[in-house]
């Protein structure tokens, strides 16, 4: 049974509302809704260490908000429940500026 659009809306105001790496996992969630990515791509186009976008990517699976495909360079995408509702729920999240490249 998937969980509903309720349920979800709660967890996503708790993982990025209330957190300090919320801007983050939101920014992971909008590039999963447009498209598969493993977690150096996601490190590389959030413009972070690996680290810290696997420390995301994590918590999201936790959490139910992503799913992974175990293996060589494994892919993360939104959970089918997310993915279903991702345009109704993205609105509400506000809007999070996508972190620019360090300069130097």
């Amino acid at each position: 049974m998937l969980p509903t659009e309720a349920y979800l809306r709660k967890t996503l105001v708790l993982l990025i509302g209330a957190t300090r790496g919320g801007p983050v996992r939101l920014q992971i969630l909008d590039m999963l809704f447009e498209n598969p990515r493993n977690g150096h791509r996601v490190s590389k186009d959030l413009h972070v260490d690996y680290k810290t976008a696997a420390y995301h990517l994590r918590v999201l699976e936790k959490s139910g908000m992503v799913i992974v495909n175990k293996g060589y360079a494994a892919n993360y995408t939104l959970s089918p429940a997310l993915a279903g509702c991702w345009e109704a729920l993205r609105p509400g999240l506000g809007e999070r500026q996508i972190n620019k490249p360090r300069e130097g």
